[in-house]
């Protein structure tokens, strides 16, 4: 697994130059990519927004070829394993963000 912090922005926001010296990872998105499975979490007095874990096992998909494939088939593995899976949400949040196909493909292999 990679030893970096993914950040998901809106695809018009800028970014600074200097980032390059820390274990990040920008990503930019638009629409229901950015906004869909947003979570609020709170820390301490900090309330910060994640995704659920439906649109994090879709990303993964996304990114399979990045974080590769044995990593993707142990999410996924771990995913349909967990009690907190939501098996109608996954199949929503794939079908909007375009990875139903891969993500059929590849339960099919696992389940």
């Amino acid at each position: 697994m990679s030893n970096k912090y993914h950040f998901a922005i809106p695809r018009k926001y800028r970014i600074k130059k200097g980032l390059e010296n820390y274990p990040v990872i920008i990503r930019k998105w638009q629409g229901d990519n950015f906004n869909l499975g947003i979570d609020i979490m709170k820390l301490g007095k900090f309330s910060i927004r994640i995704y659920d874990l439906e649109k994090t096992i879709c990303d993964s998909i996304r990114y399979r070829n990045e974080i590769g494939l044995n990593t993707l088939k142990e999410v996924l593995t771990t995913y349909f394993q967990s009690k907190q899976r939501n098996i109608r949400k996954l199949t929503e949040y794939a079908e909007k963000l375009h990875v139903f196909k891969i993500l059929k493909e590849y339960s099919g292999m696992i389940i």
